[in-house]
């Protein structure tokens, strides 16, 4: 991710504007290791978190939706319903995820950002 993005992510994080998903979550815990990882993964954990929308629900979202053959796996479609539930928007950088986001008007774009950049403690 490059600088910019970067800072408007922590300036998000700081002004309590991310949410968590515990499928993300488990994405994450699949991924690379290393000390790294490990501090992510804790202050991941601090966010506060969407609901995980019960399977029947989300195939039921992407039904209604039209979500098939869209390019996004399952647990994109499970982001996306809860975003929808919890009246959430979603940033992301894969494309056919955000093209879909587009379409349910759940995409959050960076250059939309109006929050005062904020110092992080420590």
């Amino acid at each position: 991710m490059d600088a910019n993005l970067t800072s408007t992510l922590r300036d998000l994080v700081v002004a309590d504007q991310v949410w968590a998903h515990d499928l993300i979550y488990l994405e994450m815990l699949l991924g690379d290791g290393g000390d790294t990882r490990r501090q992510l993964l804790e202050d991941y954990r601090r966010l506060q978190t969407l609901d995980v929308i019960p399977n029947v629900e989300v195939a039921k979202f992407c039904r209604d939706h039209r979500l098939g053959s869209r390019g996004i796996g399952a647990v994109d479609a499970h982001i996306l319903a809860a975003a929808q539930v919890a009246g959430a928007t979603v940033w992301t950088l894969d494309r056919e995820m955000a093209k879909v986001a587009a379409g349910l008007r759940l995409a959050f774009r960076p250059r939309d950002l109006r929050v005062a950049p904020q110092k992080l403690p420590g």
